[in-house]
C-alpha cells in the first residue's frame, strides 16, 4: 500500500472488507496521526455513513465524530453505531430523568459508544453557559463509558474513549472551579490514555487540557511546557487550527505572568491560524483576548474602535459568560478613558452576574477593579485574560 493507503483501501477498511493483515497496517498508520489520511477517511466515512462532513466537524470540534463512526465501521460496528446514534438522544433524555446516583440506577442504558459521544458534545456545548451542567453531562458520559463491552468495541479503543471522557470531565470541573476534582480526573485521563492505542491526537488534547488546569492553579510555567509539547504534536500532524488554539492558550499563560508583548504576539499568530468556521466561539475568544491585552497596554481608543468593528456580541449571543467578559472589558475601557460612572455601572453588573453564575474567582477580580476604582488607584496591570 505504500506510505499512505489509497482511497480504495480506506473504503475497504471502512466497510470491513480489507484483509486482516492490511487492515492492521491501515489502523496503525491512522492511529499514529496522519492528518491527510484522517481527512480522507472523514470524507469517505461521511459519504459511506450518510453524514455531511461539515456538519460532523461542527458537532464535536475537538475530535471529529465522523472519525469515531469510521473507526467503528472498520471494526465491523458501523451499522451498530449508526443505530446507537439514532437512539442516543432518547437515551440521554432517559439519563436526565434518573436519580442522581447514575452508577447504581437500574434503569440506565447499557454502554453505547454513540451515547458517550453525544454526552461529551453536550458537555462541551455548555462550557460558556452552564458550568454545572457541563459537569453533569461529563459525569453521565463517564457512567455510560464504564459500561462499554470490550468484546463489542475492543479494549484499546475503549481506553481511548475513556481518556477523552475523563479529559472532558476534568475540563468541566475546571470550568466549574472545582480544581481538586479536575486534577483527579486529569490523572485518570492519562492513565486511560496509556492503556489505549497511542493516538497522538488524544495525547495532544490531554496535554492542552492539563495545561489549562495548571494555568488556573497558577502554575503557568508548567502549563507553558505542556502547551509547547501539544503544539509540537499538532504541528507535526498538520493540524493548523488546533495548533492555533494552543498558541492562544500559551498567550493566556503569558498574560497571567504579565508578559503582555509576548501574549499579544501569540494571540495574533494563533488567531491567524484558527478556522472561524470550524469553531466560531474560539475565534471570537481570541479576538476578545487581543482586546484585553491592548487594554492592559493602555491602548483604550484602539480597543474601543476594534470592538466597534467586531461582531463579537453577535457571535457570543448564546454564551452569557463570554458576554459578561465583554461587559467587563468595556467597563475597563470606560475607566481607562475617564468615564468612571459607566465603568462602575458595568463592573457592578458583571460582579453580581458572576457571583450568581458561581464564578467566584472572576467575581473577586472584578471586585478588585471596583475597589481600585473607588480608591483612585486603578491600574492596567494584573492581567487575567
Amino acid at each position: 500500500m505504500g506510505d499512505h493507503p489509497i482511497d480504495d483501501d480506506l473504503e475497504a477498511f471502512l466497510s470491513g472488507r480489507l484483509p486482516s493483515a492490511e487492515r492492521k497496517v491501515v489502523l496503525l498508520h491512522l492511529s499514529r496521526g496522519c492528518a491527510s489520511c484522517r481527512r480522507r477517511l472523514a470524507r469517505l466515512g461521511a459519504r459511506a455513513l450518510g453524514a455531511a462532513p461539515a456538519r460532523a466537524a461542527k458537532a464535536t470540534p475537538d475530535y471529529d465524530s465522523v472519525l469515531d463512526r469510521a473507526f467503528a465501521a472498520a471494526r465491523g460496528q458501523g451499522e451498530v453505531l449508526e443505530g446507537e446514534r439514532r437512539t442516543a438522544n432518547r437515551d440521554m433524555a432517559h439519563l436526565l430523568n434518573l436519580a442522581a446516583d447514575l452508577a447504581t440506577s437500574e434503569g440506565s442504558p447499557t454502554g453505547s459508544w454513540a451515547l458517550v459521544l453525544e454526552l461529551l458534545a453536550q458537555s462541551h456545548e455548555l462550557r460558556f453557559r452552564d458550568p454545572a451542567g457541563m459537569v453533569r453531562f461529563a459525569e453521565m458520559a463517564q457512567v455510560v463509558a464504564a459500561r462499554l463491552r470490550p468484546e463489542e468495541y475492543g479494549e484499546r479503543p475503549i481506553a481511548d474513549l475513556r481518556a477523552r471522557v475523563y479529559a472532558g470531565l476534568a475540563n468541566a470541573q475546571r470550568v466549574a472551579e472545582n480544581l481538586e476534582a479536575a486534577q483527579r480526573a486529569t490523572t485518570l485521563a492519562e492513565e486511560a490514555r496509556q492503556e489505549g492505542t497511542g493516538d497522538l491526537m488524544i495525547k495532544a488534547h490531554l496535554l492542552n487540557l492539563d495545561a489549562a488546569l495548571r494555568r488556573d492553579q497558577e502554575r503557568s510555567g508548567e502549563a507553558l511546557s505542556l502547551l509547547r509539547r501539544a503544539h509540537g504534536i499538532y504541528a507535526e500532524l498538520g493540524e493548523r487550527h488546533l495548533a492555533g488554539r494552543v498558541l492562544v492558550s500559551q498567550a493566556l499563560c503569558h498574560g497571567y505572568r504579565e508578559e503582555l508583548s509576548e501574549a499579544l504576539r501569540l494571540l495574533t499568530l494563533g488567531s491567524a491560524q484558527i478556522d472561524p468556521d470550524r469553531d466560531p466561539p474560539l475565534a471570537a475568544l481570541a479576538e476578545q483576548n487581543i482586546c484585553w491585552v491592548l487594554t492592559h497596554l493602555g491602548r483604550f481608543l484602539e480597543v474601543k474602535e476594534r470592538l466597534a468593528r467586531s461582531d463579537l456580541r453577535r457571535v457570543l449571543a448564546g454564551e452569557p459568560l463570554n458576554l459578561l467578559r465583554l461587559d467587563w472589558l468595556e467597563g475597563r475601557i470606560a475607566l481607562g478613558m475617564g468615564d468612571s460612572a459607566r465603568a462602575e455601572s458595568l463592573l457592578q453588573k458583571v460582579h453580581g452576574a458572576l457571583l450568581e453564575a458561581g464564578k467566584a474567582r472572576d467575581a473577586r477580580r472584578v471586585a478588585s477593579d471596583l475597589a481600585a476604582l473607588h480608591s483612585g488607584e486603578w491600574r492596567t496591570t494584573g492581567l487575567r485574560i
